[in-house]
């Protein structure tokens, strides 16, 4: 990432306009929880909670992981003998089974799943529908809540940074890491880092990982510059530009800028004249090693042995930044794209093709089990500082939507019913995974039992700590049938809490 790109990454493009609203409390900071009316039963806000958030791309199948359905006739829709037929080498690779860890109620969780069988007790396991099938339409929306168009499409790094970042904040405090190998630049993955309307200076930074990724860290150490001069021309011009803005020579704090298109840029520069203290955390010796030492599968064809592919430089670069302290540049968000070892149809869980199962399970299972390498054990008795606590990190896994639950040997894109899985943060340990919402036999969302990425995006800003009907996040309008019959932003604050958060369940 050369010093063009890393301003780009750091600085706001235009800022749609949108309706003003009124703050729904008087002189409240940006995100607090609105009080209230009296005799209202809403507690206020749940502690705030970190967010990691991995996205699975290309649509991940529900019924070999998150949602598997025992008692059907064919509860595999057909490919039971390709689950029977998984078997690989490499070390703590799944073994050919069809073993399930029944869950809740008729739903069990698959055989591809199992490396986070051990997180169950604070696992919720939330039933999705939309109506969109491209993924160029259907990723944004998972991610950021927001169809494309909208003017507040952002991510949720941008909101909780919008919330909780301070005015001396020199590094980011919402991260993205995208793979540099992706089979397709139109899939809209630019939602991991959108701002929408919030301030420029709270986008995540996006970090490119894979072959030729650590170009980011060489140019954090600015060779060749100077401490005297490196910046120097830069400084002027902006000084110069700041000037121009200036409303009739006044150097009162409030007229020094009638720009805030400038303010977010010259807020962006202030963050890449900061790379001293990004290559503190990136840089040689670094606390955050962004380090890709081998990127092929094992000889078999199945799964990483050493977790230094892609996904899982991702994953513990992404739990040193979550575990470190805030003030020693450690972050709230982290969103984490996981491309796949293989990438059939052009994305990891794009399985269209006969070879789904095993493309889906080498997948997958390496995620998950790079994921569950730097997640505390629940209940360790010697709690490690550098693994995520689940009792302070709401771990949150998305795609875009699922696949056909059909006998046919590659399954399609399917948003008719699909799962979000949610561990850990708020969701109280205690009787297992609960399922939250409902499919039928044929995998479509039964009426009214579902739930929509806006849903969950704003179930998230709650869970980390900000009011998500702020004007920059969302409306109940915005939200999907559930939500809308309830049509009253405490009463609905109240439902995603209980519901899908499962505070006090």
């Amino acid at each position: 990432m050369d010093r063009r790109r890393f301003l780009q990454a750091t600085a706001f493009g235009t800022i749609a306009g949108g309706t003003m609203m009124l703050p729904a409390t008087a002189n409240a900071a940006w995100g607090d929880f609105p009080a209230p009316p009296s005799g209202e039963a809403w507690p206020g806000a749940i502690p705030s909670y970190k967010i990691l958030e991995v996205f699975l791309y290309g649509g991940l199948s529900p019924w070999e992981t998150f949602f598997h359905r025992p008692g059907l006739v064919d509860p595999w829709y057909g490919q039971q003998s390709q689950i029977q037929g998984l078997s690989w080498a490499c070390a703590g690779a799944p073994s050919p089974t069809t073993e399930i860890q029944d869950i809740d109620g008729n739903v069990a969780l698959g055989p591809l799943t199992k490396p986070i069988w051990g997180l169950a007790d604070r696992m919720r396991i939330v039933v999705m529908q939309h109506g969109l099938e491209p993924h160029e339409a259907a990723i944004p929306y998972a991610i950021t809540g927001h169809v494309l168009g909208r003017s507040n499409f952002s991510s949720l790094g941008a909101a909780m940074s919008h919330r909780f970042a301070g005015p001396g904040r020199t590094t980011p405090l919402a991260y993205s890491f995208l793979p540099n190998n992706l089979s397709f630049g139109s899939d809209n993955f630019q939602a991991i880092d959108a701002v929408g309307t919030h301030p420029g200076r709270h986008r995540p930074l996006r970090l490119n990982i894979g072959p030729g990724g650590d170009a980011f860290v060489a140019q954090l150490q600015r060779p060749g510059m100077s401490a005297t001069n490196r910046d120097a021309v830069l400084d002027y011009y902006r000084a110069h530009y700041r000037d121009w803005l200036r409303l009739r020579g006044s150097t009162a704090p409030e007229f020094l800028s009638r720009s805030r298109g400038f303010s977010n840029y010259d807020a962006s520069t202030s963050t890449l004249l900061n790379a001293a203290e990004l290559n503190t955390l990136f840089g040689a010796g670094g606390q955050v090693a962004l380090n890709l030492t081998q990127t092929n599968e094992c000889p078999d064809g199945s799964l990483i042995d050493n977790r230094n592919d892609i996904t899982g430089v991702s994953m513990r670069a992404a739990a040193k930044l979550l575990t470190l302290p805030e003030a020693d540049g450690g972050a709230r968000h982290v969103c984490v794209v996981d491309g796949g070892l293989r990438r059939p149809g052009g994305a990891a869980y794009d399985t269209h093709s006969g070879n789904n199962v095993e493309d889906t399970a080498v997948n997958l299972w390496s995620t998950l089990d790079a994921l569950a390498a730097v997640v505390q054990t629940p209940g360790s008795a010697t709690p490690d500082p550098t693994k995520i606590n689940l009792d302070d990190t709401l771990i949150v896994l998305k795609t875009e939507f699922g696949r056909t639950p059909n006998t046919a040997p590659g399954r399609d894109h399917w948003p008719q019913g699909y799962t979000n899985i949610l561990i850990g943060g708020p969701v109280n340990p205690g009787g297992g995974a609960k399922v939250i919402g409902s499919m039928d036999a044929s995998g479509i969302a039964n009426a009214d039992d579902f739930y929509t990425p806006s849903e969950v995006q704003g179930a998230l800003m709650i869970a980390g700590g900000l009011y998500p009907f702020e004007p920059e996040n969302f409306g109940v309008g915005d939200m999907g049938v559930k939500t809308k019959r309830v049509n009253e932003e405490l009463t609905v604050l109240e439902l995603w809490r209980q519901i899908l958060l499962g505070v006090g369940a």
